[in-house]
């Protein structure tokens, strides 16, 4: 270590002086280069900040989007003719299956409307059939179909479907 004041008697020095003048040289790049660093570093927080929020608000809108393309198409469903005949009228066992057939080829248009919707399907509860766009399955053959996954067993879906409210879409 050298001693400062042993420098400072030798002040006159070539050595001190060529050691105050690149201490300075030295000293004020890296002090622009610190301030440089701090307002780069903000400037860079802030635009990671306002690019997420962003990308926050477009899959919000996405999301409303969806819930609303669903909510449209369970309220055009639920006003079907041939959706409430099939499940809200008295009408003989020989004319349900043609009714159910004429409900499969209109959800076969509602598929087509609302293509960004993957999957989406009627529980006719009285034959414990489901109603989907181009087929009707029963319970057991819906499920290995659309939901064996190894999420939730057999029966968990049915109780989930069958026991729940009406008029609701589940997720």
């Amino acid at each position: 270590m050298l001693n400062i004041r042993y420098l400072w008697q030798k002040r006159e020095s070539i050595i001190v002086t060529w050691l105050v003048s690149y201490s300075a040289v030295l000293i004020v790049p890296i002090l622009i280069s610190l301030v440089i660093y701090m307002q780069a570093n903000e400037t860079l927080k802030s635009e990671i900040h306002r690019a997420n929020d962003s990308l926050l608000k477009q899959m919000r809108y996405t999301i409303d989007t969806q819930v609303d393309l669903m909510k449209r198409l369970n309220m055009e469903m639920t006003w079907s003719p041939n959706l409430q005949t099939l499940m809200y009228s008295n009408q003989p066992a020989k004319e349900a299956p043609y009714t159910a057939y004429q409900l499969v080829k209109e959800l076969r248009l509602y598929k087509t409307s609302y293509a960004s919707i993957d999957e989406f399907y009627v529980v006719w509860k009285k034959d414990q059939s489901i109603l989907r766009s181009g087929n009707i399955r029963d319970m057991r053959t819906a499920f290995h179909t659309l939901h064996n996954t190894g999420a939730m067993s057999f029966e968990v879906w049915r109780d989930q479907i069958l026991g729940g409210e009406t008029d609701q879409f589940v997720i």
